[in-house]
């Protein structure tokens, strides 16, 4: 399994409903490191919300964090890689507050989340992340830079709130949906599947080198489109299942990342 490399979605992919990896996951993917396969995650979460999987998991190769803007080493501890938000983020994203005041937000940051606008739809997503926040301003944010801005809000404003948005043609920057209730602003161009390009470059994995991705949800086509295999888990949007070569019989509730492990052993 030298020549393998699994990039896993977290939230819906790798983690079931209850967002707990199960045991029989977590033997199983030590038994496939153990035979020399390399795990690691690439998700939309934070450096903090991140941690406490990547310790559970044991994971020795970098790992590609805010849905892209970051490649992070957890060995060395350090940042190989980020694509910050240009600055006219701030001024977008007054916009979209002025235009959506029923709209929680935050923005974050290698040195944590800042909320910035607290709803229920925004603390569903603290408790998801399991994080402690900063709470601040616009006016008082720190002048840090930005990996991503998270705006969260009911289901049923989100065609709206993507119709502003889309109406104002903004440029350098790109937005995403990756819940039901979360839209996301990221740096032009970035995503898990531009993030995955730098990662080949900076880790040197050649055409000996296979990379495998799975994921569910919009955040993850690219990824799964610039991997060598991309993998969709039974519950993946039809149109993450229509981008991917595999789809698993199995959801994350169903222990997809096993399922998946097994035909990885079956194919390499």
């Amino acid at each position: 399994m030298q020549h393998i490399w699994l990039l896993s979605d977290l939230d819906g992919t790798l983690l079931p409903s209850d967002k707990q990896i199960p045991a029989e996951v977590l033997a199983d993917i030590q038994r496939f490191t153990e035979q020399g396969g390399h795990f690691t995650i690439a998700t939309g979460r934070t450096l903090d919300s991140a941690r406490v999987y990547w310790e559970q998991l044991r994971i020795q190769c970098p790992m590609i964090l805010y849905n892209g803007a970051m490649i992070y080493d957890p060995i060395q501890e350090r940042i190989l890689y980020q694509n910050p938000l240009c600055k006219a983020a701030k001024e977008m994203t007054a916009a979209v507050l002025q235009a959506f005041p029923q709209a929680g937000s935050e923005i974050l940051c290698a040195e944590g989340t800042y909320v910035i606008q607290n709803t229920i739809y925004e603390q569903e997503h603290i408790a998801i992340c399991n994080v402690t926040p900063h709470y601040c301003t616009l006016e008082t944010m720190p002048e840090i830079p930005w990996m991503k801005v998270l705006f969260a809000v009911a289901p049923a404003d989100m065609p709206k709130l993507q119709a502003f948005i889309q109406a104002q043609n903004w440029t350098g920057v790109d937005f995403l949906q990756s819940s039901e209730s979360f839209y996301e602003m990221l740096p032009k161009d970035v995503s898990k599947g531009s993030a995955l390009l730098v990662y080949r470059e900076l880790l040197h994995l050649h055409e000996t080198e296979t990379l495998i991705a799975v994921g569910d949800y919009q955040n993850d086509s690219t990824m799964l489109q610039y991997a060598d295999y991309g993998v969709a888990p039974a519950n993946a949007q039809p149109e993450v299942k229509a981008v991917a070569d595999y789809v698993l019989q199995h959801t994350c509730d169903q222990k997809a990342i096993s399922e998946l492990l097994l035909w990885i052993q079956s194919k390499f």
